[in-house]
């Protein structure tokens, strides 16, 4: 039998590029092992669930929904935000189990400080927009906000290793 998906925990706190974090984030594995908690499996989730706001979906998910996830269903949302997304270097990872060091040069990292440079260029590239788009239907492809992976893709191509996010 395949194994039962496991809830992460919720985690708030630590900085990003210097500045205090309060966002909170979710992830979801179907393995034992590494699970990252970042912006970038929040936005998996809200796909997965097909809500904006993963962790009230979180807080009232039961048991018998829990384990009702498949790992296909994990994979399909991982291929929707990779192709939200546009990066190529996000298609070679898995952000939910690759270990990582938050440093310039690491390609989990590179991706993540592209993510927080884009979104605060441009208020419609809020992390609120982005949580509205990727789960407006859940595993359903995800229409970002205009202008992200412009954003993005200038900002990950022109300083991969820019500042990281701790």
């Amino acid at each position: 039998p395949a194994p039962a998906p496991r809830r992460t925990s919720s985690r708030s706190g630590g900085t990003v590029s210097g500045a205090s974090n309060a966002t909170t984030y979710q992830s979801i594995a179907t393995s034992l092992g590494t699970v990252n908690v970042t912006p970038l499996t929040s936005l998996l989730v809200a796909n997965l669930a097909g809500t904006a706001t993963p962790n009230t979906w979180f807080t009232n998910l039961t048991p018998a929904q829990l384990t009702a996830i498949t790992s296909t269903q994990v994979g399909t949302s991982l291929t929707n935000l990779r192709t939200a997304l546009k990066l190529t270097a996000l298609n070679a990872i898995d952000p939910i189990t690759l270990p990582f060091n938050p440093a310039p040069g690491v390609a989990m990292d590179d991706i993540l400080s592209a993510l927080g440079t884009a979104m605060a260029s441009n208020p419609a590239l809020s992390y609120a927009n982005l949580l509205a788009s990727s789960g407006a239907s859940a595993g359903a492809a995800i229409t970002p906000p205009a202008g992200l992976d412009a954003a993005l893709t200038a900002v990950y191509v022109a300083a991969p290793a820019s500042a990281c996010l701790e």
